[in-house]
Order: C-alpha cells, then structure tokens, then sequence
C-alpha cells in the first residue's frame, strides 16, 4: 500500500510539485523515503510551481530543507505589469470620461462643446444690465463688464423727483414740478472684439423744455411749449467708455463721462473713472442667481470721509454751471446760465474752502489754481439677481449711497427698469447732511430715510 502526502507546500514559494512516497519494506521494519517528480500541465502564469529537489537535498529530512524565493520570469513579470497599467490607464480614462462629461448639456441631452461652456458661464454687460450665456439680467450697480459681441446701444431714461436745485418748497415724489429733473444717456458701439469694447458715451440734459415733442400742462405747470429754461435738446455731452474683460467674470472699464459740452447749459460734472465688476455665479447651472461687486476710483465727486486726492483739469475739460464764492472770485463768468469757464468741476468749491475757510483761513489763503481741481474718491456697488427678472442693489457713487430694486420684465426683452432711493442714509457723508439741514430739512427732523432728504430717481434702460 501506498500512501501519498503532500510535503513542504508554502505559499509564494516556487518548486516542482514533489509527492513523497512511502513503501513500506519487504521486513515490514523499516520505511524508505524517496522524493518522484509528479507530472504537471500547463499552469496559468501565477500559479504555485515547485522546484524538484537536488540529490543532496533529497537526502535531507524535511524539516531540513532550505525553502528559497522563486525566481522571477522577467517576461512574464514585464507582460503583468503591462497589463496593470493598462487597466489603471483605463479607469484614469474612465475618470477623465467623466469629468469631461460633467457641465451643461443642450435640452435633447447631448453635452456642450468647450467654446459653449465657455459662453454660458461668461458674463458681459448691456450697458447696466449683465448677460451671461442668453440670460440677461437687470441693473445690479455698477457694470465694467466688456460689451456683449452681439449689442450695439443701449439708451437709457434717468428721472429725478428734486434735483435740489429749486426753491425750498419742491414736493419730493413729484415727477412732475419745476424741480424734478430728468437725462437722456446713450452708449454707442464704436470698436467690440475680443480683446475688448470700446463706445461713445452721449448724454442729453434737457428733455422737457422749449420744443420739447411731448408738450402738455398739468395745473399752473407747462411742459414742452413755454419760453423759460433750457430748450428741448440742450445740454448735450458727450464721452468714452473703454472695457475688457480678464477672465469669464470679471471686467475693467476706464470711462470718461461728458467730458466735451456742446453748450454752455450743462451743470453736470466731468468725470473719469476706473473700476472693475466681479460676477459671482452662485451655482452651475444655465439662469444661476448672481452677485455683482464693483469697486473704483472717480473724479469729480465730494466726502471728506472718502476723499483720498485731487487732481488738476487742463483747460478743455473745464466749465460749467458750478456756482461758488471762489468761482465768483477767481472766474469771469458769463451771463445767462451763470456760466463759469475756469471751473473744473462740482467738486472744485470744496477743493478750494478745505483749503480755506474750513480750515479756519481766509478766502486769500488759496489762489485761483484751487477751482481746476476736483476730488477723487472711491465708488463702488454691490447688487444681487435671485432671478434673472428681479435684482436689488446698494451704490455708493463718491458722495452718498443709493438704494435700487430692479427688474427685467421680459424674459427676451433686454430692457431694465429700477427705482432708487437716493441720498437716504444720514451720516455717509456729514457735509452733505449739513446742507440737507439748512435747506431740505430746515424745519423738519433730518433721519435716515425722512421725507425731505430722500430723493427718489427712476432709472430705465433698453438694450439692443
């Protein structure tokens, strides 16, 4: 009988299969040991083979032997390894498959290509209002954003209901008497390409005087026939608007608004400005809601708080109807409008009295170089469209802050409509309360929102 028993089987170990044999002997006393190879197939490349023993090794006992690591087929090694990278290769494909199918898709499912990626995550402006991809939304503030390829101009009605110009008895929330006020502003495409946008910025300051195409009366005031102000079509400016986008969602502009007067009958001022827009996407989606956040420097505005410089205006950029006691001391003005042609700017009466009698010095302290200088001071907004139909927004415009809500009636339609609440918060600016105090307010309490500080403007803008 005989009785076969596997010997010495350890794992990762390679060897020739080896079964002992045990005979017993003829005297039935003794056993003999002796080591057979037994024949094997074919094994697959990681299976467990074992080496045949050597003479000398066949006549140790087992427990003497001496196992070694298997030798490595270096072939065989090579072509697995092959294989394993090849398959980490291919579930790195698999990853890269699926991130590159990660984005928007068109409506029959099919995914976008890179450059529509591009466009509908990247965001332009049609003059206040911001479009990304086809969406457009309202006015959120402030917009440097680089013109969108396909828009040419944009025109927009600006109505104030006291221009604070007029008698102290002006009813505020009245669009409709003498001191309400109202402009017309254009941007014109002149140059649009990749690199950037460039337009002609127009504005036209008198909409309701002598000539005017709507002429009508209401009460004891007549609009459009009669023979005091300034006549349909005065005070026209004009001036540049320079942007380029860095990046899909953020812009720069550098403008320079109604810098040339084509008449003597403006009284609004000359400013540069540089700033930029940063838009927020608030997810991935194709309408996400946004936030917009601008911040500059402009010329030509006034608060100590915020003042940090002036500059001077060569002469072609100076002029106006800023009437001050250092204009009437240092400029030869002329007669009509009170037209002061050395006069830089609004801002150019607090240049000189900062530098004066604020000061607790004499008007003589300051020579005439004092009115060719203007404030500059920073600006900046920040505005939030939940849908891409309604926005709100706060601005701070160098002076004060106003408050908007803004909407966009039409899906298709890129036309804008926002009311603002101007001027409303006591203490941005502490001079500009002073005045609120001696005028506006004189017989009244001066608060955060009251009646006779709070001016309310209407904004409204179509694009195409």
């Amino acid at each position: 009988m005989s009785l076969a028993v596997p010997m010495g089987c350890v794992p990762a170990l390679q060897a020739q299969t080896q079964w002992q044999t045990v005979e017993p002997s003829t005297l039935g006393t003794t056993t003999v040991n002796s080591w057979k190879p037994v024949p094997t197939t074919d094994a697959p490349a990681n299976a467990q083979i074992w080496e045949p023993l050597s003479p000398e090794e066949e006549r140790l006992e087992p427990d003497q032997l001496v196992w070694t690591e298997p030798t490595v087929d270096q072939d065989a090694s090579d072509e697995r390894g092959n294989i394993a990278i090849a398959d980490e290769e291919t579930e790195g494909d698999k990853s890269n498959q699926e991130v590159n199918e990660e984005g928007f898709r068109w409506p029959n499912g099919q995914l976008m290509s890179e450059a529509d990626q591009i466009y509908y995550r990247t965001a332009y402006s049609r003059g206040s209002m911001i479009q990304i991809g086809d969406t457009v939304y309202p006015n959120l503030g402030f917009n440097a954003l680089q013109r969108h390829p396909d828009s040419w101009v944009n025109a927009a009605l600006i109505a104030i209901d006291d221009s604070r110009i007029g008698p102290p008895n002006c009813r505020t929330g009245d669009f409709l008497d003498q001191c309400a006020d109202g402009m017309l502003e254009a941007r014109v495409r002149l140059w649009n390409s990749p690199a950037l946008s460039f337009d002609l910025h127009w504005t036209m300051h008198s909409l309701s005087g002598e000539g005017s195409p709507f002429n009508f009366t209401i009460g004891d005031q007549t609009f459009g026939d009669d023979d005091v102000g300034t006549k349909f079509g005065e005070g026209q400016s004009i001036g540049f608007v320079l942007s380029k986008n860095l990046g899909q969602t953020f812009g720069l502009t550098f403008a320079g608004y109604r810098l040339f007067h084509f008449d003597e009958t403006t009284d609004l001022p000359r400013n540069f400005a540089l700033f930029g827009t940063k838009v927020f996407r608030l997810n991935d989606t194709m309408e996400p809601p946004i936030i917009s956040v601008s911040l500059g420097l402009m010329s030509d505005v006034f608060n100590n708080e915020t003042n940090i410089g002036t500059i001077s205006y060569p002469e072609s950029l100076r002029g106006g109807l800023f009437p001050s006691l250092f204009a009437d001391r240092y400029d030869d003005k002329r007669s009509g409008y009170v037209y002061y042609p050395d006069v830089a700017g609004v801002s150019s009466a607090f240049v000189c009295a900062d530098r004066s009698i604020f000061a607790g010095k004499p008007v003589s302290a300051v020579d005439e170089n004092c009115i060719h200088q203007v404030y500059v001071g920073p600006i900046a907004s920040i505005g939030f469209a939940p849908w891409p139909w309604f926005g709100i927004y706060a601005k701070y415009s160098g002076t004060d802050i106003d408050l908007g809500v803004s909407l966009k009636p039409f899906k298709r339609v890129p036309w804008t409509i926002s009311i603002e609440a101007l001027n409303p918060i006591k203490g941005v600016n502490p001079t500009l309360d002073q005045s609120f105090d001696l005028k506006e307010c004189r017989n009244r309490e001066n608060t955060t929102f009251s009646d006779c500080r709070t001016r309310v403007g209407i904004y409204t803008e179509l694009a195409f």
